[in-house]
């Protein structure tokens, strides 16, 4: 306003109507129901309160915002594995951005599928649901979050972030070796294995292949191959009483580790050698004194 005159009040005005209790020298524009064209009129001093003319228009659009109506949550996935982050959003119309964090550092947006190179692959990171394959351990304790940008305005809105948590499988530092045994003796497979940070192995689980599938052996005679096993839910397998029908079998272990996160071992290869089977015992003899004879057993050539 140009002073002289004196002005000693004002009053706003939306799309020509004045507004009720907007008299000051501002006023404060932030829902989109406030969007319009506004003028603004001066008034003098008492006691003809002269108005001024109306002040030029100026024209005010307030976006929507677009909305998290569902926030992403917190993800455990084993090393890796695979898991996924999911928004639902509303609002106005929007474009998606996933975007990850590194501790306490700046927001980047990710925008190829090993773009930022985290070690993993990332997919659909323009739509409400972020797929992550292979996760690295490298990516344990990451934040991710989605950014929405509306359609009209380009006003952005962020949905809160979630932790991705990635729990270590095992590391195998000595794997099953072959190994043989003489028919109905003993052997074992053992396996060495551990884990790194806070994690522990929660569970062995070994298994056999018989030439056709794998099965988890489950009782001293469970699968019923003749022999007796033992130690099937420990580092140690123990095969009691080895018969001639499971050489060549494969045995290999499940180790699984905090959050369910199993790895399976390499398998070792079980060799029986089969003992001579005697067809034909020695039979009894009598014979004179200082006379000569002779025992003889037959068997089936096995060498």
């Amino acid at each position: 306003p140009n002073d002289p005159p004196a002005i000693t009040g004002y009053q706003w005005y939306r799309n020509g109507s004045a507004i009720g209790g907007e008299t000051s020298s501002t006023i404060t524009l932030s829902t989109v129901a406030q969007s319009g064209t506004y003028t603004v009129r001066t008034f003098g001093i008492a006691d003809t309160w002269c108005p001024s003319e109306l002040s030029n228009a100026i024209t005010v659009n307030i976006w929507p915002l677009a909305t998290v109506t569902t926030q992403p949550s917190d993800r455990d996935v084993c090393e890796n594995g695979s898991t996924s982050f999911t928004m639902v959003a509303g609002g106005a119309a929007r474009s998606y951005r996933w975007q990850r964090r590194i501790g306490a550092g700046t927001w980047t947006n990710i925008t190829g599928s090993s773009n930022p190179d985290d070690g993993c692959t990332y997919s659909n990171y323009t739509t409400p649901t972020l797929g992550i394959a292979s996760a690295d351990m490298l990516q344990d304790g990451y934040q991710y979050r989605m950014r929405l940008t509306t359609t009209s305005g380009g006003c952005v809105t962020y949905s809160d972030p979630a932790t991705l948590n990635v729990n270590p499988l095992a590391t195998i530092n000595t794997q099953p070796a072959n190994t043989s045994v003489c028919e109905l003796g003993n052997t074992s497979f053992s396996v060495a294995a551990s884990v790194i940070g806070g994690s522990s192995i929660t569970a062995y689980q070994w298994q056999r292949y018989n030439g056709s599938s794998w099965s988890n052996i489950t009782g001293a005679t469970s699968p019923n191959d003749g022999c007796t096993y033992s130690g099937y839910n420990t580092a140690t397998l123990n095969i009691t009483n080895a018969v001639a029908g499971i050489t060549n079998y494969r045995y290999r272990v499940r180790i699984t580790t905090t959050g369910n996160c199993s790895r399976t071992s390499d398998y070792g290869v079980l060799t029986v050698n089969r003992l001579a089977d005697i067809t034909g015992q020695p039979p009894n003899r009598a014979i004179c004194a200082e006379t000569n004879t002779t025992f003889t057993v037959t068997d089936d050539g096995n060498p």
